[in-house]
């Protein structure tokens, strides 16, 4: 079809936005996805048994997690990440979350094949601190107001420490800034998140952008969905 691939190549602080406009390219498309993991943002996140799950599932082969493992974070990767320990060998598999099942942002399917692979749920638990024995878990409940609104809260007095040998964090994702930070004129959300009208185009004129980096960690699917969308707003621009 005539594609061209430009390969090893960094868009961001050399290779410019306004480089490849002023080049000739009369629109730009971001579709970079989510690809730095958040953080939990608790004392001994840096210790040699924490991994994020974003990075392990780069490689699982190439780690060595240990037989009892502990995945913080209740989406697709963190469901993605206890199935991969389960298949590599750990033999005690867990997933910790504070909310319950009906909260989670896996898709059930995912959830019910890692029950069905031997992976256990712990649910309403809060990671506090991450100790070399393991991770000091606490016990959450959801309240619920008068005006119907619920709120979740810690319950004083219930932390525990949870013996295991490696802990996978799989908080959600957020974006690599290298072409925001460096290039003027795309508006982000407080996530980092790149924002666009509904035909995707970005704050920017003539650059556009869809998928897990407009919207955050979601499917393939939806990020297809959006692309076909998107595809046209380019085309109409272009025109």
């Amino acid at each position: 079809m005539g594609v061209k691939f430009k390969i090893n190549s960094t868009v961001g602080p050399i290779l410019t936005l306004d480089k490849l406009l002023e080049d000739g390219y009369d629109s730009i498309f971001i579709g970079t996805g989510v690809w730095n993991p958040r953080r939990l943002d608790i004392k001994g996140e840096s210790l040699g048994h924490v991994h994020y799950a974003i990075d392990y599932l780069r490689s699982p082969k190439n780690y060595d997690l240990g037989n009892k493992v502990v995945v913080i974070g209740a989406g697709n990767v963190a469901m993605d990440a206890a199935r991969s320990a389960k298949h590599y060998g750990s033999k005690d598999v867990f997933v910790a979350y504070r909310r319950d099942f009906d909260n989670m942002t896996a898709t059930k399917a995912e959830i019910n094949d890692a029950i069905e692979e031997g992976v256990n749920f712990m649910t309403y638990k809060s990671p506090i601190k991450i100790v070399n024995e393991g991770i000091i878990l606490a016990d959450t409940e959801k309240l619920v107001a008068e005006d119907g609104t619920t709120s979740l809260v810690t319950v004083e007095g219930s932390e525990k420490l949870f013996e295991c040998d490696s802990i996978l964090v799989a908080v959600s994702q957020v974006p690599r800034n290298t072409i925001v930070s460096n290039n003027k004129g795309l508006d982000v959300n407080n996530r980092g998140l790149i924002m666009t009208d509904t035909s995707g185009h970005t704050t920017r004129d003539g650059v556009f952008a869809c998928g897990d980096v407009t919207h955050g960690a979601k499917t393939v699917i939806e990020a297809v969905v959006a692309a076909k969308i998107v595809a046209q707003s380019i085309d109409e621009y272009l025109k």
